[in-house]
Protein backbone atom coordinates (compact mmCIF):
# COMPACT_ATOMS: atom_id res chain seq x y z
CA UNK A 1 0.00 0.00 0.00
CA UNK A 2 1.17 3.48 -0.42
CA UNK A 3 0.13 6.37 1.85
CA UNK A 4 0.95 9.88 -0.38
CA UNK A 5 0.92 13.17 1.55
CA UNK A 6 0.50 16.13 -0.79
CA UNK A 7 -0.43 19.42 1.04
CA UNK A 8 -0.07 23.44 1.25
CA UNK A 9 1.59 24.01 4.77
CA UNK A 10 3.49 26.32 6.88
CA UNK A 11 7.22 25.85 7.33
CA UNK A 12 8.51 28.11 9.49
CA UNK A 13 5.59 30.85 9.05
CA UNK A 14 5.89 30.89 5.24
CA UNK A 15 4.29 29.01 3.27
CA UNK A 16 4.86 26.53 1.05
CA UNK A 17 3.56 24.11 -1.75
CA UNK A 18 3.43 21.58 -3.67
CA UNK A 19 3.26 21.77 -7.70
CA UNK A 20 2.85 18.60 -10.15
CA UNK A 21 6.15 19.54 -12.29
CA UNK A 22 7.99 22.33 -10.12
CA UNK A 23 8.04 23.48 -6.85
CA UNK A 24 8.65 26.92 -5.03
CA UNK A 25 10.02 27.56 -1.44
CA UNK A 26 9.71 30.75 0.31
CA UNK A 27 10.94 30.37 3.70
CA UNK A 28 13.00 31.25 6.85
CA UNK A 29 15.64 29.38 8.38
CA UNK A 30 13.71 26.70 10.93
CA UNK A 31 16.17 28.39 14.32
CA UNK A 32 15.79 31.98 13.23
CA UNK A 33 12.74 33.84 12.22
CA UNK A 34 14.33 36.78 11.53
CA UNK A 35 16.68 35.55 9.31
CA UNK A 36 15.98 36.75 5.44
CA UNK A 37 13.45 35.29 3.18
CA UNK A 38 14.76 32.98 0.22
CA UNK A 39 12.89 31.62 -2.88
CA UNK A 40 13.69 28.25 -4.49
CA UNK A 41 12.41 26.48 -7.92
CA UNK A 42 13.17 23.28 -8.84
CA UNK A 43 11.34 21.21 -11.57
CA UNK A 44 10.47 18.19 -9.53
CA UNK A 45 11.81 16.06 -13.56
CA UNK A 46 15.21 17.18 -12.44
CA UNK A 47 15.42 15.77 -9.15
CA UNK A 48 18.33 13.84 -8.07
CA UNK A 49 17.55 10.47 -6.27
CA UNK A 50 19.46 8.45 -3.55
CA UNK A 51 18.30 5.32 -2.84
CA UNK A 52 18.94 3.55 0.23
CA UNK A 53 18.47 -0.29 0.77
CA UNK A 54 20.26 -3.72 1.19
CA UNK A 55 21.92 -3.31 -1.91
CA UNK A 56 23.62 -0.16 -1.79
CA UNK A 57 24.18 0.32 2.28
CA UNK A 58 26.45 -1.74 4.63
CA UNK A 59 23.88 -3.65 6.66
CA UNK A 60 26.25 -4.45 9.89
CA UNK A 61 25.70 -2.31 12.58
CA UNK A 62 27.09 -4.20 15.07
CA UNK A 63 27.19 -7.22 17.10
CA UNK A 64 25.01 -5.87 20.02
CA UNK A 65 21.75 -7.05 20.59
CA UNK A 66 20.84 -3.67 22.68
CA UNK A 67 21.44 -1.61 20.29
CA UNK A 68 24.78 0.01 18.54
CA UNK A 69 25.39 3.65 17.72
CA UNK A 70 27.13 5.07 14.25
CA UNK A 71 28.26 8.94 14.79
CA UNK A 72 30.98 11.49 14.55
CA UNK A 73 32.19 10.34 17.89
CA UNK A 74 32.33 6.30 17.35
CA UNK A 75 33.72 7.40 13.56
CA UNK A 76 31.47 4.25 12.04
CA UNK A 77 29.20 5.91 9.49
CA UNK A 78 27.34 4.23 6.84
CA UNK A 79 27.82 6.05 3.85
CA UNK A 80 26.55 6.25 0.25
CA UNK A 81 27.53 9.09 -2.30
CA UNK A 82 29.42 10.52 0.04
CA UNK A 83 26.59 10.91 2.00
CA UNK A 84 26.91 9.94 5.99
CA UNK A 85 24.45 8.81 7.86
CA UNK A 86 24.27 7.92 11.72
CA UNK A 87 22.33 6.02 13.62
CA UNK A 88 21.20 5.28 17.52
CA UNK A 89 20.17 1.77 18.77
CA UNK A 90 19.78 0.18 15.22
CA UNK A 91 20.65 -3.65 15.30
CA UNK A 92 21.09 -5.79 12.33
CA UNK A 93 18.02 -6.54 10.29
CA UNK A 94 16.83 -9.81 8.60
CA UNK A 95 14.59 -8.63 5.88
CA UNK A 96 15.20 -4.69 5.97
CA UNK A 97 18.59 -2.62 5.70
CA UNK A 98 18.25 -1.99 9.67
CA UNK A 99 16.04 -2.57 12.87
CA UNK A 100 15.56 0.18 15.23
CA UNK A 101 14.26 -0.48 18.69
CA UNK A 102 11.52 1.45 20.17
CA UNK A 103 11.15 3.33 23.18
CA UNK A 104 11.12 1.67 26.43
CA UNK A 105 9.77 2.63 29.19
CA UNK A 106 10.47 0.91 32.46
CA UNK A 107 9.20 1.64 35.47
CA UNK A 108 8.93 5.32 34.57
CA UNK A 109 12.06 5.34 33.15
CA UNK A 110 12.43 5.78 29.36
CA UNK A 111 14.59 6.04 26.99
CA UNK A 112 14.61 7.52 23.48
CA UNK A 113 14.00 6.04 20.25
CA UNK A 114 16.38 4.06 18.09
CA UNK A 115 17.16 6.50 14.75
CA UNK A 116 18.90 6.51 11.43
CA UNK A 117 19.17 9.96 9.96
CA UNK A 118 21.40 12.27 7.08
CA UNK A 119 25.17 13.41 9.03
CA UNK A 120 25.78 15.43 5.85
CA UNK A 121 23.09 17.62 4.91
CA UNK A 122 21.06 16.82 1.56
CA UNK A 123 20.45 19.70 0.04
CA UNK A 124 16.59 20.78 -0.88
CA UNK A 125 14.63 16.98 -0.03
CA UNK A 126 11.37 17.45 -1.67
CA UNK A 127 10.19 14.20 -0.81
CA UNK A 128 11.35 11.14 0.93
CA UNK A 129 9.73 7.50 0.50
CA UNK A 130 9.88 4.83 3.10
CA UNK A 131 8.95 1.27 3.65
CA UNK A 132 8.58 0.03 6.83
CA UNK A 133 7.05 -2.38 9.05
CA UNK A 134 6.60 -3.25 12.81
CA UNK A 135 6.39 -6.08 15.32
CA UNK A 136 2.52 -5.62 15.09
CA UNK A 137 -0.59 -3.55 13.91
CA UNK A 138 -1.98 -1.15 15.73
CA UNK A 139 -3.59 2.08 15.69
CA UNK A 140 -0.27 3.44 17.84
CA UNK A 141 2.50 5.16 15.96
CA UNK A 142 5.31 2.72 14.45
CA UNK A 143 7.14 5.34 12.87
CA UNK A 144 8.06 8.91 13.40
CA UNK A 145 10.04 11.12 10.85
CA UNK A 146 11.48 14.55 12.10
CA UNK A 147 12.49 17.14 8.96
CA UNK A 148 13.51 20.48 8.76
CA UNK A 149 16.39 22.64 7.27
CA UNK A 150 18.39 23.21 10.08
CA UNK A 151 18.89 20.96 13.61
CA UNK A 152 16.95 20.58 16.31
CA UNK A 153 14.52 19.44 13.71
CA UNK A 154 11.56 20.32 15.38
CA UNK A 155 8.58 19.29 12.82
CA UNK A 156 7.66 16.11 12.24
CA UNK A 157 4.86 13.06 10.58
CA UNK A 158 3.93 10.19 12.53
CA UNK A 159 2.34 7.00 11.04
CA UNK A 160 0.97 3.85 12.43
CA UNK A 161 2.42 0.42 13.15
CA UNK A 162 1.79 -2.27 10.33
CA UNK A 163 2.46 -5.82 10.55
CA UNK A 164 3.75 -5.90 6.81
CA UNK A 165 5.98 -3.48 4.62
CA UNK A 166 4.29 -0.95 3.50
CA UNK A 167 5.06 2.39 1.80
CA UNK A 168 4.39 5.94 2.87
CA UNK A 169 5.45 9.29 0.60
CA UNK A 170 6.25 12.24 2.51
CA UNK A 171 6.85 16.10 1.31
CA UNK A 172 8.82 17.91 3.28
CA UNK A 173 9.05 20.97 1.71
CA UNK A 174 12.71 20.85 1.20
CA UNK A 175 14.14 20.14 4.10
CA UNK A 176 18.15 19.23 4.25
CA UNK A 177 17.86 17.22 7.61
CA UNK A 178 15.90 14.30 8.75
CA UNK A 179 15.91 11.49 11.03
CA UNK A 180 13.48 8.11 11.43
CA UNK A 181 12.66 7.28 14.80
CA UNK A 182 11.11 3.87 16.08
CA UNK A 183 8.00 4.82 18.60
CA UNK A 184 7.11 1.88 20.80
CA UNK A 185 7.77 -1.26 18.88
CA UNK A 186 10.53 -2.46 16.59
CA UNK A 187 10.55 -1.10 13.14
CA UNK A 188 11.99 -2.39 10.41
CA UNK A 189 13.13 0.04 7.13
CA UNK A 190 13.41 -1.53 3.77
CA UNK A 191 14.43 1.20 1.89
CA UNK A 192 14.60 4.78 2.13
CA UNK A 193 14.27 6.56 -1.55
CA UNK A 194 15.85 10.29 -1.05
CA UNK A 195 14.47 13.11 -3.96
CA UNK A 196 16.31 16.19 -3.52
CA UNK A 197 18.23 18.96 -5.46
CA UNK A 198 21.87 19.01 -4.91
CA UNK A 199 23.60 21.95 -4.05
CA UNK A 200 26.55 20.50 -2.61
CA UNK A 201 26.24 19.40 1.07
CA UNK A 202 27.98 19.93 4.65
CA UNK A 203 28.77 18.47 7.85
CA UNK A 204 25.54 19.07 10.79
CA UNK A 205 26.88 22.68 12.12
CA UNK A 206 26.19 22.63 15.88
CA UNK A 207 26.26 24.65 18.46
CA UNK A 208 28.03 24.90 21.27
CA UNK A 209 26.59 24.52 24.67
CA UNK A 210 28.87 26.49 26.98
CA UNK A 211 29.55 29.83 25.04
CA UNK A 212 29.44 32.65 27.26
CA UNK A 213 28.53 29.96 29.93
CA UNK A 214 30.26 29.96 33.48
CA UNK A 215 31.79 26.84 35.20
CA UNK A 216 33.36 26.56 38.78
CA UNK A 217 36.06 24.12 39.87
CA UNK A 218 34.25 21.56 42.20
CA UNK A 219 34.11 22.11 46.17
CA UNK A 220 36.20 20.02 48.04
CA UNK A 221 35.96 19.13 51.74
CA UNK A 222 39.61 19.62 53.18
CA UNK A 223 39.24 18.90 56.73
CA UNK A 224 39.48 15.50 58.21
CA UNK A 225 36.21 13.36 57.75
CA UNK A 226 33.70 12.39 60.53
CA UNK A 227 30.39 10.93 59.74
CA UNK A 228 27.30 12.49 60.39
CA UNK A 229 29.39 15.51 61.16
CA UNK A 230 31.47 16.43 58.13
CA UNK A 231 29.08 18.87 55.91
CA UNK A 232 29.68 21.28 53.23
CA UNK A 233 28.18 23.63 51.42
CA UNK A 234 27.48 23.59 47.22
CA UNK A 235 26.67 26.31 45.09
CA UNK A 236 23.54 25.90 43.30
CA UNK A 237 23.50 28.89 42.03
CA UNK A 238 26.24 31.89 41.04
CA UNK A 239 26.41 35.30 39.77
CA UNK A 240 29.19 36.53 37.92
CA UNK A 241 30.95 39.33 38.68
CA UNK A 242 34.73 41.35 37.49
CA UNK A 243 35.34 37.81 36.45
CA UNK A 244 34.96 36.21 39.46
CA UNK A 245 31.58 34.47 40.95
CA UNK A 246 29.17 34.89 43.73
CA UNK A 247 26.76 32.78 45.18
CA UNK A 248 23.50 33.77 45.29
CA UNK A 249 22.17 29.82 47.06
CA UNK A 250 23.85 26.58 48.09
CA UNK A 251 22.70 23.67 49.69
CA UNK A 252 24.35 21.27 52.39
CA UNK A 253 25.71 17.49 51.59
CA UNK A 254 26.91 15.76 54.58
CA UNK A 255 29.22 12.83 55.05
CA UNK A 256 28.14 9.28 56.40
CA UNK A 257 30.02 5.91 56.52
CA UNK A 258 28.43 2.91 55.21
CA UNK A 259 28.54 0.99 58.88
CA UNK A 260 26.94 3.85 60.81
CA UNK A 261 23.75 3.19 58.53
CA UNK A 262 24.01 -0.38 58.60
CA UNK A 263 24.39 -0.43 62.67
CA UNK A 264 21.52 2.27 62.47
CA UNK A 265 22.96 4.93 64.50
CA UNK A 266 21.98 6.76 60.91
CA UNK A 267 18.62 6.10 58.66
CA UNK A 268 18.79 4.92 55.32
CA UNK A 269 17.00 7.71 54.15
CA UNK A 270 19.23 10.62 55.51
CA UNK A 271 22.31 9.08 54.59
CA UNK A 272 21.83 7.98 50.88
CA UNK A 273 22.16 10.19 47.90
CA UNK A 274 20.00 9.99 44.79
CA UNK A 275 19.95 13.49 43.03
CA UNK A 276 22.32 13.34 40.02
CA UNK A 277 23.69 16.93 40.92
CA UNK A 278 23.94 15.58 44.94
CA UNK A 279 25.73 12.48 43.74
CA UNK A 280 28.49 14.15 41.35
CA UNK A 281 28.83 16.48 44.09
CA UNK A 282 29.21 14.52 47.51
CA UNK A 283 31.75 12.23 45.23
CA UNK A 284 33.91 15.22 44.78
CA UNK A 285 33.77 16.67 48.19
CA UNK A 286 34.38 14.03 50.01
CA UNK A 287 36.24 11.71 48.00
CA UNK A 288 33.71 8.47 48.62
CA UNK A 289 30.93 7.45 46.94
CA UNK A 290 27.58 8.08 49.02
CA UNK A 291 26.62 5.25 51.29
CA UNK A 292 24.39 3.80 49.44
CA UNK A 293 26.44 3.19 45.64
CA UNK A 294 28.77 -0.23 45.32
CA UNK A 295 29.75 -3.06 42.82
CA UNK A 296 27.53 -5.24 45.57
CA UNK A 297 25.52 -2.50 47.69
CA UNK A 298 23.87 -4.78 51.02
CA UNK A 299 20.44 -5.43 50.38
CA UNK A 300 19.75 -2.90 53.50
CA UNK A 301 19.69 -0.34 51.30
CA UNK A 302 16.31 -1.05 49.76
CA UNK A 303 15.38 0.77 47.07
CA UNK A 304 18.16 3.42 47.42
CA UNK A 305 20.39 0.75 46.62
CA UNK A 306 22.52 2.29 43.57
CA UNK A 307 25.08 0.38 41.21
CA UNK A 308 28.62 1.36 40.32
CA UNK A 309 30.02 -0.07 37.05
CA UNK A 310 33.47 -0.96 36.94
CA UNK A 311 36.19 1.39 35.75
CA UNK A 312 36.57 1.85 31.86
CA UNK A 313 39.08 2.96 29.84
CA UNK A 314 37.79 2.75 26.36
CA UNK A 315 38.77 5.58 24.11
CA UNK A 316 35.82 5.12 21.37
CA UNK A 317 32.00 5.66 21.69
CA UNK A 318 30.94 8.85 23.97
CA UNK A 319 33.87 9.63 26.03
CA UNK A 320 34.97 11.61 21.87
CA UNK A 321 31.85 13.61 22.86
CA UNK A 322 34.11 15.95 25.05
CA UNK A 323 37.27 17.18 23.18
CA UNK A 324 40.50 16.47 26.00
CA UNK A 325 39.19 13.06 27.81
CA UNK A 326 41.09 10.86 26.34
CA UNK A 327 43.69 13.18 25.89
CA UNK A 328 43.97 13.81 29.56
CA UNK A 329 47.50 12.76 30.65
CA UNK A 330 46.23 9.94 33.03
CA UNK A 331 43.21 8.68 31.58
CA UNK A 332 44.51 5.42 30.96
CA UNK A 333 45.66 5.25 34.12
CA UNK A 334 42.23 6.74 35.90
CA UNK A 335 39.41 5.41 33.60
CA UNK A 336 36.17 6.64 34.39
CA UNK A 337 32.93 5.27 36.19
CA UNK A 338 29.36 5.26 35.37
CA UNK A 339 26.92 5.14 38.52
CA UNK A 340 23.19 4.32 38.60
CA UNK A 341 20.34 7.25 38.65
CA UNK A 342 16.90 5.91 39.29
CA UNK A 343 15.01 8.52 37.42
CA UNK A 344 11.70 6.77 39.08
CA UNK A 345 13.19 6.48 42.84
CA UNK A 346 13.60 2.64 42.55
CA UNK A 347 17.16 0.66 42.36
CA UNK A 348 17.17 -2.04 40.09
CA UNK A 349 20.04 -4.07 39.07
CA UNK A 350 18.98 -5.65 36.29
CA UNK A 351 19.70 -4.76 31.71
CA UNK A 352 16.70 -2.85 32.38
CA UNK A 353 17.18 -0.83 35.66
CA UNK A 354 16.71 2.16 33.53
CA UNK A 355 18.64 5.08 31.70
CA UNK A 356 20.18 7.97 34.24
CA UNK A 357 23.70 8.20 35.12
CA UNK A 358 26.29 10.10 36.11
CA UNK A 359 29.75 9.69 34.52
CA UNK A 360 33.23 10.48 36.24
CA UNK A 361 36.50 11.07 34.59
CA UNK A 362 38.67 10.88 37.03
CA UNK A 363 41.72 12.40 35.05
CA UNK A 364 39.63 15.13 34.04
CA UNK A 365 39.66 17.09 30.37
CA UNK A 366 42.58 18.41 29.15
CA UNK A 367 41.44 21.44 28.06
CA UNK A 368 42.11 24.96 29.77
CA UNK A 369 40.18 26.29 33.06
CA UNK A 370 39.38 22.42 33.63
CA UNK A 371 42.57 20.48 34.30
CA UNK A 372 43.21 18.91 37.82
CA UNK A 373 39.45 18.80 38.57
CA UNK A 374 37.56 15.62 38.25
CA UNK A 375 34.88 15.86 35.29
CA UNK A 376 31.64 14.86 35.40
CA UNK A 377 28.40 14.34 32.91
CA UNK A 378 24.97 13.32 33.32
CA UNK A 379 22.84 11.59 31.07
CA UNK A 380 19.29 10.79 31.20
CA UNK A 381 18.53 9.12 27.69
CA UNK A 382 21.60 6.43 28.14
CA UNK A 383 24.81 8.11 26.99
CA UNK A 384 22.53 9.87 24.01
CA UNK A 385 22.89 13.06 25.18
CA UNK A 386 25.32 14.45 28.03
CA UNK A 387 24.53 17.53 30.44
CA UNK A 388 27.97 18.95 31.96
CA UNK A 389 28.18 19.55 35.42
CA UNK A 390 29.54 22.98 36.09
CA UNK A 391 29.80 23.11 39.86
CA UNK A 392 26.41 24.54 40.40
CA UNK A 393 24.46 22.54 38.08
CA UNK A 394 24.41 21.22 34.53
CA UNK A 395 24.94 22.58 31.42
CA UNK A 396 22.19 22.10 28.51
CA UNK A 397 21.88 18.60 27.19
CA UNK A 398 24.68 18.35 23.80
CA UNK A 399 24.66 15.47 21.18
CA UNK A 400 26.59 12.11 22.61
CA UNK A 401 25.93 8.86 21.61
CA UNK A 402 23.44 10.16 18.53
CA UNK A 403 22.22 13.55 17.23
CA UNK A 404 19.56 14.99 18.05
CA UNK A 405 20.03 18.54 20.10
CA UNK A 406 22.08 20.06 17.00
CA UNK A 407 24.35 20.97 19.72
CA UNK A 408 27.94 19.97 20.72
CA UNK A 409 30.16 20.65 24.14
CA UNK A 410 31.83 23.29 24.07
CA UNK A 411 34.57 25.08 26.94
CA UNK A 412 32.42 27.07 29.48
CA UNK A 413 34.74 30.02 31.10
CA UNK A 414 36.14 29.08 34.52
CA UNK A 415 35.16 31.67 37.36
CA UNK A 416 37.54 31.60 40.25
CA UNK A 417 35.97 32.87 43.37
Amino acid sequence: MLFSLSLIFSLAGCETSSISNSSTLISRDDNDSSSESFTTSIDLDELDELKINQNTIDTNFGRYETGNSGNEYTNQYKTINDYRFSYYLAVNSYDGFIDLLPFIKSKEDGTISGSFLNYDSITNIHHIDISYKNDTSSNEDGIKIFYGRNYPLTKSFSYPCVSSFEEISIELGFANYFRIEAVDTNLTIKSINIFYKDEGSQPIEKIGINDNNYRISPIVYEDELVSGESSIEIPTKIEEKNGKYVVLSSKTLTYYEQDDVINGKYSVEEASVIDPFDVISYRIAFGEYPVNYGTNIPSYFGKYGRRISQRYTRTDGYVNAVPGIVDAPLFNELGYYELDIALNGDNNYGKDRGTGRVVFFYAGINEEGYKNDIYAVYTDDHYATFQEYLGYGFSDKFDAQTTRTGKCWSKAITLQK
